[in-house]
């Protein structure tokens, strides 16, 4: 991914990457359950995470071709 392109990730990628690695940090601490997680993840894609893979996806896709 290190060559592709995300907007998204140019202009939140420090938000979305400290958001998920606090989620990790809380789960491998205890803090939070599996379903805990799975609703961390949720929110993560929600707030931005799941358009910067959508543009991962297409950047990527468009450089293989």
């Amino acid at each position: 991914a290190l060559t592709l392109i995300s907007t998204t990730y140019a202009e939140r990628g420090s938000e979305l990457e400290q958001a998920i690695t606090d989620a990790q940090t809380k789960y491998i601490m205890g803090r939070i359950d599996d379903a805990g997680w799975h609703a961390e993840v949720e929110k993560w894609k929600k707030n931005g995470g799941e358009k910067m893979m959508e543009e991962y996806k297409a950047a990527y896709l468009k450089a293989k071709k």
